[in-house]
């Protein structure tokens, strides 16, 4: 296909997100390969394409339009990127057609969404990545898809910013012991996980692996300090740092870790480690990492996160999202042995995904960012969805702004802006 096509003047070109020469020069010669590549190392090419998924094959027309993206791959690729390419070359535009095609199906999509039980309290225009509140202080940390991270108090009023890369999600974490949150950043598939403190000044950074896919801050041994969990896309498997980012201990058997979290779960005063992983089942780890448990819930697990009551009358959970047999998203909440506490559906527009999932500061609420930016309120006790926010942006983040005797506000950002929503109950 490469010949015919480059003899009528189409170049093709592979991009590698967030690895280095080596891996790719071996990959190439085991598969007998010879293709340009383009490194990506940091990332950059992925968010200027929006790219959220491996492997994604973009057609670019003459003029630099992206005209096609195909995420995934399909037996019936090479067949529609022929027919497509023919077109191109014919002076059919592509991108016209989808573009409206695919606003068409917006509106219808948007038409259907049953927001509810929300009001937005105010808006700040712009693009941004993740978003995480510093509760005590009612702190805004919002990432940059450019690079570094923007600071606002409760009112959406910007009262600083962090120079730094590119962060598609940050965490906020007590590395130090001051009263002010350090931030870690990192980019989805990224290799680096980045510890800069409040003021900007960088602490420590960790680059490994193929690729980051989530990271958390808890004190799992008690010495007064966050630890630093990272769980890694393919085969690095799952990372445990102390708070200066010196290796504490990994578990490499794990594929594709999804997500990471960690809380005392099981109320004995030691903490545990939970992961997803490549299996759909959700791991358990004690603080040091022996194997707890491996817990199969009644989804394909990929979202997972702690319920830990400040309330010693209600009783830690585990809540898990993914996809169950019928192919719905469902979140569920469930104890150390898979108990169920409750299972609840949650509606998607485009995609059954989560994801980001934040946990109220009271654990009594949750967040829930779906695929396709559809927004969630589950109440935690009965599992109970309480409100739901229209699509602020394709790919959102969510975190929690704590309110004095009132319920919390919501967060919410994405490519579109960032927004603090009211709940109405």
């Amino acid at each position: 296909m490469t010949e015919k096509y480059e003899a009528k003047g189409v170049r093709f070109f592979a991009v590698n997100v967030g690895e280095g020469p080596e891996s790719v020069e071996a990959f190439l010669k085991e598969q007998s390969l010879d293709i340009p590549v383009l490194f990506d190392e940091d990332s950059e090419i992925s968010v200027a394409y929006s790219a959220s998924a491996i492997p994604q094959t973009v057609i670019i027309g003459k003029t630099g339009i992206v005209e096609v993206v195909h995420v995934g791959s399909s037996p019936q690729l090479e067949k529609k990127l022929k027919e497509e390419l023919d077109q191109l070359l014919e002076g059919k535009s592509l991108a016209q057609e989808t573009l409206a095609k695919a606003e068409e199906e917006k509106r219808q999509r948007e038409e259907n969404v049953n927001a509810f039980a929300t009001e937005e309290v105010w808006r700040m225009e712009g693009r941004f990545s993740g978003v995480a509140v510093h509760p005590s202080t009612q702190t805004i940390f919002a990432g940059q898809p450019g690079g570094g991270v923007r600071i606002f108090d409760a009112d959406g009023k910007e009262v600083g910013e962090l120079n730094g890369p590119r962060a598609t999600s940050i965490r906020l974490a007590n590395l130090i012991g001051d009263e002010q949150p350090e931030v870690l950043s990192f980019q989805s598939w990224g290799q680096s996980v980045i510890a800069q403190t409040s003021t900007g000044e960088t602490l420590w950074k960790y680059e490994l692996g193929e690729g980051v896919d989530d990271v958390w801050a808890f004190d799992i041994n008690a010495d007064g300090h966050d630890e630093v969990i990272v769980g890694y896309n393919g085969s690095t498997g799952l990372h445990v740092f102390d708070n200066a980012g010196e290796l504490l201990w990994k578990n490499t058997r794990l594929g594709n870790v999804w997500h990471v979290t960690a809380g005392d779960v099981d109320q004995n005063g030691d903490v545990e480690v939970l992961t997803t992983s490549a299996e759909g089942k959700v791991h358990v780890f004690s603080a040091s990492g022996e194997d707890i448990a491996k817990l199969d819930v009644a989804v394909y697990a990929s979202m997972v996160r702690t319920l830990l009551p400040t309330d010693s009358k209600r009783k830690p959970q585990i809540l898990v999202s993914g996809s169950s047999n019928q192919q719905s998203e469902l979140m569920l909440s469930v104890d150390l042995q898979g108990n169920e506490n409750f299972s609840l559906e949650l509606p998607t527009l485009d995609v059954n995904h989560v994801d980001d999932m934040a946990i109220a500061h009271d654990a009594r609420l949750a967040a829930v960012a779906m695929r396709g930016g559809l927004i969630h309120v589950i109440e935690l006790d009965e599992g109970e969805l309480i409100a739901t926010i229209a699509p602020q942006g394709s790919r959102c983040s969510v975190s929690w702004l704590p309110r004095e005797g009132k319920l919390p506000h919501v967060v919410v950002t994405s490519e579109t802006g960032m927004v603090a929503f009211e709940l109405e109950r």
